[in-house]
């Protein structure tokens, strides 16, 4: 079972690192797809290292992403066709993705796994929280009008508003 929880991250880190490289190349600014494309990075350099570990363990680790990362892929190139209305499709798109990831984990923490492979779960799913918090704080920094103040951590990730 500990080789088949390590393929399911390795093809969550493929499919979030190409969802977030396709929006990145798609990204409005580039401060916005410099970020993007750091993230998939982050998330292609997860994959692999999950892939060694499964190779140090005895296993066959995937090389390849899900079909439902690969759907979600293509519809966010063809969003990009349809201008900036679409935007608003594409980052939710890119928000599920990474919460489906994140449920997933959070499921094989409630099994019992070997140190190295929970250590790789809590890993990855770590690193999932980061991407989506720094995808609320770039969608929030868009809405947010010039002149107002820096929000806090916590006010992001629980969308508190404050005057």
């Amino acid at each position: 079972m500990s080789h088949w929880i390590l393929n399911r991250l390795i093809a969550f880190c493929l499919d979030n690192a190409a969802l977030l490289e396709a929006c990145g190349a798609m990204a409005r600014d580039a401060e916005a797809a410099q970020l993007l494309r750091r993230l998939a990075g982050d998330c292609a350099a997860s994959a692999q290292e999950i892939a060694h570990l499964q190779l140090r363990l005895g296993g066959r680790p995937i090389l390849a992403g899900t079909p439902q990362g690969a759907a979600r892929c293509r519809a966010v190139q063809q969003g990009a066709a349809l201008g900036p209305a679409a935007w608003a499709a594409i980052n939710a798109t890119m928000a599920r993705s990474i919460s489906d990831s994140i449920t997933a984990c959070e499921g094989f923490g409630t099994l019992t796994l070997p140190p190295l492979v929970s250590a790789a779960v809590e890993t990855v799913q770590a690193d999932l929280r980061m991407i989506r918090f720094e995808l609320r704080r770039m969608d929030d920094d868009e809405r947010r009008p010039p002149h107002d103040r820096q929000q806090s951590a916590a006010e992001i990730r629980f969308g508190i508003l404050r005057p």
